[in-house]
């Protein structure tokens, strides 16, 4: 039996700056007009304390260098969110916008979040900007559908 009082209200849109988020922007926004919903656009931060070179020199009290790299990281992901707050004003679309410090891993972040701010959606892009890391660890994407409690929508 088929409900017909599905109700779109939040749509959380996880995005990275990469091509396929920005596809993913596209979706949420179409959705945010016919629903009528807001969108939540959420970047997460590497948190670069946790490895590499960076995360290296932080264990060892080089702390200007992540400082530098989180700062940097920040000035990037708000010259693509303007993007998308543009795309979404030019569409009457209501979108407001955080950036949060990864904690533990992008996908649980996202799925933490999406439950606190009550979600009733997340849209994201299947290939982020960390293709390599990927084939490694897995997938972001994968890790969010296989943990959300709201549905997911992966955008190619």
């Amino acid at each position: 039996m088929v409900s017909d009082n599905v109700k779109i209200d939040k749509i959380l849109l996880a995005m990275d700056g990469s091509e396929s988020s920005f596809r993913a922007l596209k979706y949420a926004i179409h959705l945010a007009k016919v629903e009528d919903a807001e969108i939540m656009l959420l970047h997460v931060l590497e948190n670069v304390k946790q490895g590499g070179v960076i995360g290296l020199r932080a264990r060892y009290g080089d702390v200007k260098i992540v400082k530098a790299f989180l700062k940097y990281s920040e000035e990037i992901a708000k010259r693509w969110i303007e993007k998308a707050k543009e795309e979404a004003r030019s569409n009457d679309v209501k979108l407001r916008t955080e950036i949060i410090l990864e904690q533990s891993s992008k996908a649980e972040e996202i799925v933490k979040y999406a439950e606190r701010n009550k979600a009733d959606v997340i849209i994201l892009g299947t290939r982020g900007l960390t293709r390599f890391k990927k084939l490694i660890v897995g997938s972001v994407a994968n890790a969010i559908l296989s943990n959300a409690k709201c549905p997911v929508l992966i955008v190619r």
